[in-house]
Order: structure tokens, then sequence, then C-alpha cells
């Protein structure tokens, strides 16, 4: 039996979409082997056939990477694909650098491809994101009993759930304000939970899980349990969780700027439009070879599409079933065990 390996971060997002490629492998009779970090001595010593690079392009933090890609596709005879995003501008200095130009990318979304293309960076496909049914169905059979329990403690209020991490481009601070601005206005009838990444953002947001602690089926079970999944984010380089809830068939809060406007169905989910762009220059300290790409939008949007959520829900019950079911029409699209196998099909020849 073949082997492939999988060499992607940290990040729970890059880790779900590796876990995803590696359900695809096994698809087609093909062993996956997942790391969080590079070990060539896999690829040197001869026990995979293939290998999967699922990698952000920041050319500083990446370039190490590179090498190895330019090593392990020579080795394994053109075997090998780079999986990547990208969330924001690529600085042109950083990809002078001679390896980058063996680099063959797969982009996950157009804006991505539309960024490393800028830099003259080689973009042989795009491919975007998607959801493996067998998470999905993991996922239902939790649905229910979770359901149950946030319609018993939570009874009379619409309920929305956070995912996400505590970056700025994630924009907590931004829900912190619209939820302010709804106290303002004496909206109550509203409870927002969260998977967030360290203390909440607001006082009044019910922290229900660290962010990346649980596996990813017990997330969409959450997605399921809720009214609606909301997205204050101001910069992604693909919006993830935005197809996961449609899987489930719950409808997203999100603004509307690239790549989620490429992946939105407005009739199925509430977007808000940006007013302008930020570009972010890196982090000081940790550095990196990006400037971030913030579509920025007042608090008052995220608060206006909160009150529209809330009296469709509670008003228009048909719209809001019908809302359902567009999204669940929208993530048919995005099956993984579809999108993916051009991966292994094209790129690492399976």
């Amino acid at each position: 039996m073949k082997r492939v390996a999988i060499f992607t971060g940290k990040a729970p997002s890059l880790k779900a979409v590796a876990e995803d490629l590696a359900l695809v492998a096994v698809e087609y009779n093909i062993t996956p082997l997942v790391f969080t970090d590079i070990y060539p001595q896999v690829v040197y010593s001869g026990k995979v056939q293939a290998a999967i690079f699922f990698y952000p392009m920041d050319p500083v933090f990446a370039v190490d990477k590179a090498t190895y890609y330019y090593d392990f596709s020579k080795m394994l005879q053109g075997a090998a694909a780079w999986y990547t995003t990208v969330e924001g501008e690529i600085f042109r200095e950083y990809v002078n650098d001679p390896v980058w130009r063996y680099v063959e990318f797969i982009a996950n979304s157009q804006y991505t491809r539309e960024k490393l293309q800028r830099r003259g960076l080689n973009v042989i496909m795009t491919i975007p994101h998607g959801v493996h049914r067998s998470v999905v169905e993991q996922a239902r059979k939790l649905e229910p009993a979770l359901r149950k329990r946030v319609e018993e403690e939570l009874k009379g209020t619409v309920t929305f759930l956070v995912v996400s991490n505590s970056h700025r481009r994630k924009n907590l601070d931004g829900l912190a304000k619209a939820m302010d601005i709804l106290t303002q206005r004496q909206v109550f009838n509203y409870t927002v939970l969260g998977i967030v990444e360290g203390k909440p953002p607001h006082e009044a947001m019910y922290k229900v899980a660290e962010f990346g602690s649980k596996p990813r089926y017990e997330v969409l079970a959450a997605m399921a349990s809720v009214d609606y999944v909301l997205m204050p984010t101001m910069c992604e380089g693909f919006g993830l969780p935005l197809i996961e809830a449609n899987a489930m068939g719950t409808p997203v809060l999100h603004g509307f700027f690239p790549p989620l406007s490429e992946f939105t169905d407005t009739d199925a989910n509430i977007t808000w439009q940006v007013q302008e762009i930020e570009y972010v220059p890196p982090d000081p300290v940790r550095g990196g070879g990006i400037m971030f790409e913030l579509h920025k939008f007042p608090p008052e949007a995220i608060a206006d599409a909160i009150i529209e959520a809330i009296d469709i829900r509670k008003n228009y019950p048909s719209k809001y079933e019908d809302m359902r079911a567009k999204a669940l029409e929208n993530a048919r699209q995005y099956d993984s065990s579809q999108l993916y196998r051009k991966i292994f099909e094209e790129v690492v020849s399976v």
C-alpha cells in the first residue's frame, strides 16, 4: 500500500484541513502519515511515495519548507504538492530567493491565487477547502443532545456561536463593541456562545470551550446546535467556518469580502459590507513576510446583522428554514472527497 506524508502546522485550522486530506487519501487506498512539522527523514528513508504540504505562504516562515518541497519533489519524482493560503500582501523582497521559482502552489481560494500570482509565484490550480462527509456524520450524532441542551438552558433567546482565535484580524474586539451597541439599543433576546482563545471578549459571551481544544466533529455539532454562527473576522485566506456551519445547515453572519464572498450564498447567510481596507505590517517581534489585509467595517454592521438575524428567527420561521436549506445546498459544493481528489490524481499521481 502506498503512503503519503502530509506536513502541516499546529494551528487548528491547518490540522482540520490536513485531517480531511488524510481521509481522502484513505479513499484512494493510501496510508496517510500526518505531521505538524517537517520530518525529512520520513521522505529520505523511502517510507512514503508522495508528500503534501499544507502551509500558509509567508515567505519568511515558510522558506525552509520551500527547500524541503524542492528536495522532496525531486526525490519523489514530482509526487509532491503544496496546498496553501495567504491572508494579505506578500512582501516582494522576500520572494526573491531562487527556491520559490521551483514551488508549484495549489491555492485554496481565488483570493489566495491572486495574492501569490501578484508576486510572480507559480499557481497550478485553485482548490477550495471542503468538509469530509464522515466528519459531518459524526457531528450529526451529537447534534440532537447538544441542541436540546442549548434550547433548554437558553430558552427564549436566539443563539449565536463564535469559533475563533484571538488574533486582531478575527475582530473579537469589534464583536464586543457590537454587543455593547445592542445593550444600548435594549436588545437582550439573544445569546452569544464562544469557542474562543483565552478570555471571552465580552462579559455577556458564554465561553463553552477553548479554541482548538475540541475535535472538529464536536465543533461542527456545536455549530448545528445554535441558530447562527457569527464570524466577525476582517481577514481570511479562506474562512472554513463558513462552509462548516453551512454543512450543518446553520446560517452564518459575516462580512462580504474576499475570499468569503467567493463561497457564501447571500440567500443562506447574512452579510454586511466593508468600508475600507487596512494593511497591517508584521508584528515587530515575531516578524513575517506578509501584511495582513483587514477588511474593515464598523461594529454597528455586526450589531445590525444580529438584529436582522434575531428578527428572522423570531418572526419569519419559514424564511429561516429556507436559509437553512440553502446553507446545506451551498455546502454540498464543498465536499472534500470531491475537491481534494485533484490533489491526489493530478499532482501526487496516485
